[in-house]
């Protein structure tokens, strides 16, 4: 019962802290899943304690130390990353953030990763389609060449 009580302290402290970062759709997403984590908790300490440790480098990202999906590509979680960096690059296109572009090539490294030279290929081709002007379209470029 004792890392209840800390997940709670835990919950209002992100609380504030997740004010401040109102603007980040991911994360306020992220923190509605552990709020009902904390809520509907039956006795899954391992589930909870997951839980927290992902909100809390979550908040780590969200102070500068990168995107989520930065952390999970950095562990060599390239499934995940690649999961994450769809959410980031979805948010981004829909709020109209710059960041965008950045999070498709991202999202194209860890098909390379994954050895998936067709999916990488097809991204980094939709990175230069739809963000011409972009600083990662000449890399893109070069790397749809190293691809074939």
């Amino acid at each position: 019962m004792n890392i209840l009580i800390k997940a709670i302290c835990f919950f209002v402290l992100c609380s504030i802290c997740y004010e401040s970062f109102s603007h980040d759709n991911v994360a306020s997403a992220d923190f509605a899943e552990l709020e009902e984590t904390v809520r509907n908790n039956t006795g899954d300490i391992e589930e909870l304690k997951r839980q927290i440790a992902e909100l809390k480098e979550r908040i780590d990202q969200l102070l500068g130390q990168g995107s989520f999906g930065d952390t999970l590509f950095k562990q060599g979680k390239y499934d995940e990353a690649r999961k994450e960096f769809i959410k980031e690059y979805k948010d981004a296109k829909v709020s109209n953030n710059k960041k965008a572009p950045e999070y498709l090539y991202k999202l194209a490294q860890c098909f390379k990763k994954m050895k998936k030279s067709k999916e990488a290929r097809t991204t980094l081709k939709k990175l230069i389609a739809d963000y011409p002007s972009s600083d990662f379209c000449g890399k893109a470029e070069k790397e749809i060449k190293e691809l074939k």
